[in-house]
This record gives structure tokens, C-alpha cells and sequence, in this order.
């Protein structure tokens, strides 16, 4: 009868992952129906384009040629450790097993809806919240779920290693096992390497780990403090270790730069002072992008200003908290473990956004959204700590129900807007004529123009060699391109954007001599322009 029950329940677990999978696949797929996709949710893994694609290995000072490599520690040992100035290669790892199994760009949008799945499963455990009510939450949350799904960050694995260091962190204080504060060291090594902008992150993670440990205080004085602080002490020794070890590696060329340590130096030197923030309140990027929903696709789509509509969506989503929980313990309708926790989640998301805000360098949601997984506590905090009556479930039902009219709504409106040309659909069918093999080992794919050169880096064929010009105008890029071709005996292929041209066709057509592929349509936004080549291509 026993091994009837464990199996009955392993069999519900696997039904259960299998439905959750299952809707998560079909969001993403529903979601990538109506928008298209972007090259940067695909920036950073560098390590899958360059390495499982090897022809991508094409002229020097591309990225798949060590540009972005780093010397670990001065010691000789060069290693892929990053994909642009301040973001690092490790995000590559966590995608390369769904990518084996589906290569498409929809696969890296599916990793962004598993990464809302977990983070539903870690409240789940935070505050025995039901996991499904917690994922259609965010599932529904228009700003935080596109963030996750047109990862351009990248943020997912950012925002859900925070909710995972919690839930690690309140186990921790029920039995202190070392395997916890581990894995807590190794998550916050990670997201450092994954983007340095986690630093505006951590100030508020350490004060909601207080924040639960405040809450288990009489269970751990029981515990032997020396063997807690030995634990604590060897998670800060390895969280230390690595990320000194990658701050302070330098670049491949130049022993005493050490790139990642210079970035965080510069950054500190492109903020607002406080006063400037204060007078410049209404222009300030971060308040525009957050209170108007829109931004949150301002790479995909032509946003429209902010009306009162969204100002009201603003409010109601991020301004009525303290209202709430003010009404709330008036009415006594709340416990003071959830008032205690909302208020300080709600307290760091303030202080989060702040410090986000105070950069200069600040211009898109995939900065802002950072601050909201604090905010996402403080809501889950509220909801698990409110004494319900039937008035206080009437008026969460009217509330929920605003709250979701208002998120399709405003997807609806974004969707309706015009696609920037760089995010142009044209472009899938471009990935799907340079998939034919002869196109793939006789030419030299060249993005001439951004939109284009991570799709196809990562989507093509095994035997395809691309580069990124963009633009290309001058005489050295020309030469180098021509040794290149010459070197593999390959002919020319220009991707590039009708629209939004940052190189001239003519400078092109003056050095190669190519023509329009007719496989394209004339009225598409992106076109290619290559060499003759003999019978049988499919463009000529």
C-alpha cells in the first residue's frame, strides 16, 4: 500500500511538471505569434554561437575571436568570460540544454517563461501562496512578464536567483545545512558575472535575508552559533574568491586593464547627484519607462507617450501598496509578520528603483525591471498575510479583475504599434533562405546593419560564416572582408536594413560587385545583397 501511495504521488508530481511545462510552452508560443523577435535576447550566448558554430570564427576582433575574452588573474589562461564590456558568458550554460533540443529563437523565450515557473515555485515556498495563482500573477504582469520573455537584459536569471537565495535562505534557518549558503555564494557570484548591474540588486537582498532570518530568531539561538557563523563565513570566503577572480582578470592584450573592475569604477562616475534628480523629476528615464507600461517594449515597437490611463495603470500597480496595507492594519485585517514584510519589500523596491534610477546610463525596462522582484515580494507578502472576510475577497476579485483588464489592454495597444525596423519579421525569412546549404558554404554572411547578426549566428546552418559591420564605410573593414573571402574561398552577402541604413550601398556595391537576392520580396524591410554565384542559388 505504501509503495502505491509514493508512486500515485510521484505520478501526480510528473503530471503536474508535465501541465506547468506544457502551459508554459504554449505562452511562449502565443506570445512570439504577435511579437517579434530581437537580436539581444540572444547577445548573450556567445558562448553557443561561436562555438557551435565554428565558422563564425572569421576575422580578428570579432566576438567569436577572443575579443571579449579575458585573462584569468594574469596567468595565461584565456577564457570566453564575457559577451560585451559589463556582461558576462555564463547565461550560455543555463540555455545550451534547451537549445540542443530546439534550435530556434522561440527556445530562448521559453527560458524566459521557465524562469517565471521557478520563481512561482520559490514564493510558493516563501509563503505557501499556490504555486498557480503565483505564476498567473506574473504571468499577467505586463512589464515583468515581457522582460522575462524578450530577455535583452539579460534579467531573468538575475531576478529569479533573488527569489531563490530567499527561499534557500529561510531553509537555512530551519536546518542549517552548508549546502544552502553554498549555493547562495555561487547564485550571487553568478549574477555578478552575468551583468555588474546585479549590484543594484544586492543591498536589498541582504536586508530581506535579515528580514527572514529576524523571523526564525528563536529557533536559531537553539542552534551553535560558531557552526552558523562557519557556514556564513566560507559562503562570503568562495562568493569573494570568485568574483575577485573575475574583477580583477584582465584583458587578453593589455595585463594591467582589468575591464569588469574599470566598469564598475566608470559607472560610478555617470550618476545623478540628488539635487539634479530632484529638478529633473519629470525628464528622468527611469520614472518614464516605469510609469508609462509601453516602455517595456521600447525595442520591438515605437512606443506612444504615456496618457492619463497609464499613469493610472502606474499608480494602481506600483503606488497603492502603502494605502492598502495602511487600510489593512487599520481594519486589523493583517498579521504583523506580513505587514513587517510587505512594508520592507516595498521599502527596498523604492530604494532599488532609486539606485537604478540614479544611473545615467539608465534608458530601457530591462534596467528598471530589476527593482520590481522586490516589489513582487511585498505583494506576496500582503496576500499571505491578509485575514480574509468576504468584503476584503469582494474587493481583491474587483481589483484582480482592473489589474488584468488593464495588462490586456495595454499588450493590446503595444502590439498594435509599429515594429522598429531592427525587429522587422523580414528578417526570419532571410534566416530561412541563408539556411540552404550551398548559400551556407559558399558565402560570407555580413550584417551590415543591427537586427540581424545574432539571429542568424545562432539559427543557421552548421557551415555558415558570419561577421558584424555595422557600418561598414570603411577602407580596412573592405580589405579585411576581402581577405576573408579569399582565405575560404567564399563570395559576399550583405544583410541589411532598408530603413534604418547606417551603411551605404553604394560605398558597398563600389567594392563588390553583388544584386538584390529575388528570393526576398522587393517591399521587405531587410534585403541581401550578394555576388554571383554559379546556377542553382537560391537568391539569384
Amino acid at each position: 500500500m505504501s509503495l502505491r501511495k509514493i508512486s500515485s504521488k510521484h505520478l501526480n508530481t510528473i503530471l503536474v511538471l508535465w501541465n506547468y511545462l506544457a502551459a508554459t510552452l504554449v505562452i511562449t508560443l502565443l506570445f512570439s505569434a504577435v511579437v517579434p523577435f530581437h537580436m539581444d535576447e540572444v547577445i548573450a550566448y556567445l558562448w553557443i554561437r561561436c562555438y557551435d558554430y565554428p565558422g563564425n570564427f572569421v576575422t580578428p576582433n570579432d566576438d567569436c575571436t577572443g575579443f571579449w575574452s579575458m585573462n584569468v588573474l594574469g596567468t595565461g589562461i584565456i577564457l570566453p568570460l564575457r559577451v560585451y564590456f559589463y556582461a558576462g558568458a555564463i547565461p550560455s550554460l543555463f540555455y545550451y540544454p534547451i537549445y540542443f533540443i530546439w534550435k530556434s529563437y522561440l527556445s530562448a523565450r521559453w527560458l524566459g517563461v521557465l524562469w517565471i515557473l521557478a520563481q512561482s515555485y520559490c514564493i510558493q515556498q516563501l509563503f505557501r501562496i499556490p504555486m498557480k495563482r503565483v505564476f498567473i500573477a506574473l504571468i499577467l504582469f505586463l512589464p515583468y512578464v515581457f522582460q522575462h520573455i524578450v530577455d535583452t537584459g539579460p534579467v531573468g536569471l538575475q531576478i529569479t536567483g533573488v527569489f531563490v537565495i530567499l527561499w534557500l535562505t529561510k531553509k537555512w534557518a530551519q536546518t542549517p545545512k552548508l549546502l544552502y549558503p553554498v549555493f547562495i555564494a555561487l547564485i550571487v557570484f553568478i549574477s555578478i558575472w552575468t551583468k555588474l548591474t546585479y549590484g543594484w540588486m544586492i543591498p536589498g537582498i541582504i536586508v530581506l535575508q535579515a528580514l527572514l532570518l529576524f523571523e526564525e530568531r528563536d529557533h536559531l539561538k537553539k542552534m551553535d552559533t560558531e557552526y552558523l557563523l562557519n557556514q556564513v563565513y566560507l559562503s562570503v570566503i568562495i562568493c569573494t574568491v570568485c568574483t575577485a577572480t573575475l574583477l580583477f582578470s584582465t584583458e587578453v592584450n593589455n595585463p594591467t586593464q582589468m575591464p569588469l573592475l574599470d566598469q564598475l569604477f566608470t559607472q560610478s562616475g555617470k550618476s545623478y547627484s540628488f539635487v539634479s534628480m530632484v529638478n529633473d523629476v519629470q525628464t528622468l528615464p527611469a520614472l518614464h519607462i516605469l510609469f508609462n507600461p509601453l516602455e517595456t517594449a521600447n525595442r520591438i515597437y515605437e512606443i506612444r507617450p504615456a496618457g492619463a490611463l497609464a499613469y493610472f495603470y502606474s499608480f494602481l500597480v506600483y503606488g497603492s501598496l502603502p494605502f492598502i496595507l495602511f487600510a489593512l492594519w487599520c481594519g486589523k485585517r493583517i498579521s504583523s509578520v506580513a505587514l513587517l514584510r510587505s512594508s520592507v519589500g516595498y521599502g527596498i523596491f523604492l530604494m532599488t528603483f532609486f539606485f537604478i534610477a540614479k544611473n545615467r546610463e539608465v534608458w530601457t525596462m530591462h534596467h528598471t525591471v530589476l527593482a520590481l522582484p522586490f516589489f513582487v515580494f511585498a505583494i506576496a507578502a500582503l496576500f499571505a498575510g491578509i485575514k480574509w472576510n468576504q468584503r476584503l475577497r469582494l474587493a481583491t476579485s474587483c481589483v484582480a479583475t482592473l489589474f488584468i483588464a488593464l495588462n490586456l489592454y495595454f499588450f493590446l495597444v503595444m502590439i498594435s504599434q509599429p515594429v522598429l525596423s531592427e525587429a522587422d519579421p523580414s528578417r526570419h525569412t532571410i534566416n530561412q533562405i541563408l539556411a540552404d546549404k550551398r548559400l551556407a558554404q559558399r558565402y560570407l554572411y555580413i550584417s551590415i546593419d543591427r537586427g540581424m547578426y545574432f539571429l542568424q549566428a545562432m539559427y543557421g546552418h552548421p557551415d555558415q560564416r558570419n561577421i558584424f559591420r555595422e557600418p561598414l564605410k570603411y577602407q580596412w573593414q573592405v580589405d579585411e572582408i576581402k581577405t576573408a573571402l579569399y582565405a575560404d574561398n567564399r563570395k559576399a552577402l550583405f544583410i541589411y536594413d532598408t530603413k534604418v541604413q547606417l551603411t551605404d550601398l553604394d560605398y558597398v556595391r563600389e567594392h563588390f560587385d553583388v544584386v538584390r537576392c529575388r528570393a526576398i520580396p522587393e517591399n521587405a524591410v531587410w534585403q541581401v545583397l550578394l555576388e554571383a554565384d554559379e546556377e542553382g542559388n537560391t537568391c539569384l
